[in-house]
């Protein structure tokens, strides 16, 4: 059988496998499953070595159960063997031994832990029909009784995948910036240098803020994006956007980790509060010298987060999040760093869509 996309997962997680094959073949995409895909009377292994060949990419249900399966590992394996496209379904947030990490670190991950499951398999599905050319309004609604707010909802979200924009500022650090273009002392230096924005903390168990002023109108929808590479110093601490800020006490901000870890907060008055608190996400490139697209996307009443395209997070509803009188603190955006680091922006864009 001709087939567009191979499920592999441990024989433990057969429910959410055929739960996946399901959505994916009432949207028209040729799946293949074990056991139902195995011709009677023929080798096991052979059949599944050759629907890895053949097929265009393979989604991986990964949890602990996949990590444990030395099945699972093997057909993983293979798959890279043959070049294939992996599509990491991650379930659990768990740490990759030197074989996993050899496999699947540089795959685009989808994370599932955050998320409804039926809207993470339909998030899934959005990715395979664009990996395999097809259009994304094939999608289908698979509950035909949802009441009209529930499938209003669900379409506003799959109206957010290609969003078109109104680009309202930018910035990409060649000639005159926005920013504080210049400074060096004992704590910090700021520099635009080779189309990108420098910014070194250099005193541990300190923050640093570099940021101007743009007001964005939160009765709109928007988009908040830009693209850091992480240069050098501590793993562990975070770097990424604020936004919303009025000073220290009452701001926004979307941060990750050199090891691959995200956190979303709020913080009002000088109290934080995370939504979530730190979580390890697969779609994250990790290290020294990794880049990472950070997008904060704010459509009806949600607010999405998403890594290097990828959505990790989800809030709702939007104006719960906000300040008072449903508005952001300030007007202020911009980057964060904490501890002892350097990084590197290539750009940042807001955006209104349409």
């Amino acid at each position: 059988m001709k087939h567009d996309v191979l499920i592999s997962y441990s024989s433990k997680d057969e429910k959410i496998a055929n739960a996946i094959c399901n959505k994916l073949e009432q949207n028209k995409i040729r799946a293949w499953v074990a056991p139902r895909d195995i011709t009677p009377g023929k080798s096991y292994a052979a059949e599944i070595n050759n629907a890895i060949k053949n097929t265009k990419c393979v989604v991986l249900i990964f949890n602990s159960h996949s990590f444990s399966s030395q099945w699972v590992r093997k057909e993983i394996e293979r798959a890279v063997g043959y070049g294939k496209i992996i599509i990491p379904f991650l379930l659990e947030n768990l740490e990759l031994d030197d074989e996993w990490n050899l496999y699947i670190s540089s795959a685009h991950w989808l994370d599932a832990m955050n998320k409804e499951i039926e809207v993470a398999i339909e998030n899934l599905c959005y990715s395979v029909l664009k990996l395999t050319g097809r259009k994304l309004n094939h999608i289908i609604n698979e509950n035909k009784d949802a009441d009209k707010e529930s499938y209003s909802n669900r379409a506003k979200q799959k109206e957010i995948v290609y969003p078109k924009k109104e680009v309202v500022f930018s910035d990409n650090f060649i000639g005159t910036s926005n920013f504080i273009t210049s400074s060096n002392d004992e704590t910090h230096s700021l520099k635009i240098e080779d189309g990108k924005y420098w910014i070194q903390l250099k005193k541990d168990d300190q923050s640093y803020n570099a940021y101007t002023a743009i007001g964005i109108d939160t009765e709109k929808d928007f988009e908040i994006q830009t693209r850091i590479t992480k240069i050098s110093g501590t793993q562990e601490h975070g770097y990424g956007l604020e936004y919303g800020r009025i000073d220290n006490d009452n701001q926004y901000c979307f941060i990750i980790t050199g090891n691959g870890h995200f956190k979303i907060c709020k913080i009002r008055r000088g109290k934080i509060k995370e939504t979530p608190g730190w979580t390890l996400s697969g779609a994250i490139n990790k290290g020294d010298g990794a880049s990472n697209i950070l997008t904060i996307r704010k459509v009806g009443n949600n607010i999405i987060f998403l890594i290097n395209n990828i959505e990790v997070y989800c809030l709702s509803p939007f104006k719960s999040f906000l300040g008072k009188n449903y508005r952001f603190f300030g007007n202020l955006i911009g980057f964060m760093l904490n501890d002892k680091q350097e990084v590197a922006v290539e750009y940042i864009e807001v955006a209104y869509l349409n």
